[in-house]
C-alpha cells in the first residue's frame, strides 16, 4: 500500500543528484556573492546570475528553475521587499531561461554565451552610464561571469543525471 502522496511522488521523481548539485552550487555562488570574495581586481563577479545562466540549459522544467532562482534571490537580496536591482536580476535570469529554451545553440555555448548577454542586460536595466563609463569593468565582469557559467556547466554535467 502507497503511503505518498501524489504531489510528493512526483516531486521525488523529478528530484535528481544533478538537481541536488546545482541547487547547492547557486546557493554557494549567492553567499559568496554577499562577501569580497567575488571581488577579482576591482571587479565583482556576479557568481549568481553566472550559475544561472549556466543552468538555464540544464534546468529540466520552469519550475526547477524557479526554484534555483527563488534560492539565489534569498542571498542576492535580504531584506523584505522589490526594488529595481532584484527585480532586473530575476527578468534578466527569467530571460536567461527563455533564450535557452529558444535560441539554437548548443549548452556549452549558450551558458557563457547567455551569462555574458544577462551580465550586459542587467547593466543596461539598472545603470546603463555605467557600461558607458566603465567599458573595461563591465568587459571584464563579462567575461569572468562567461568563464563561471562554463565552470557550473562543466561541473554540473560532471554528475550522472540519476534519480
Amino acid at each position: 500500500m502507497r503511503t505518498r502522496s501524489v504531489r510528493a511522488e512526483t516531486i521525488a521523481v523529478g528530484f535528481s543528484r544533478r538537481l541536488a548539485l546545482m541547487v547547492i552550487l547557486v546557493a554557494f555562488a549567492g553567499a559568496l556573492q554577499a562577501t569580497d570574495l567575488a571581488v577579482i581586481g576591482s571587479v565583482k563577479v556576479n557568481l549568481p546570475l553566472a550559475a544561472l545562466a549556466a543552468f538555464s540549459f540544464l534546468a529540466p522544467s520552469l519550475a526547477w528553475y524557479l526554484t534555483l532562482l527563488i534560492v539565489a534571490g534569498f542571498f542576492v537580496r535580504f531584506a523584505p521587499g522589490f526594488d529595481l536591482p532584484l527585480l532586473a536580476f530575476t527578468g534578466v535570469a527569467l530571460g536567461a531561461f527563455a533564450a535557452s529554451r529558444l535560441a539554437p545553440i548548443t549548452p556549452l555555448l549558450g551558458a557563457p554565451l547567455t551569462a555574458a548577454v544577462a551580465t550586459v542586460a542587467l547593466y543596461l536595466i539598472i545603470d546603463p552610464a555605467f557600461v558607458g563609463e566603465t567599458p573595461l569593468t563591465v568587459l571584464a565582469e563579462l567575461f569572468y561571469n562567461a568563464l563561471v557559467a562554463v565552470l557550473c556547466y562543466f561541473a554540473a554535467v560532471a554528475v550522472p543525471d540519476e534519480k
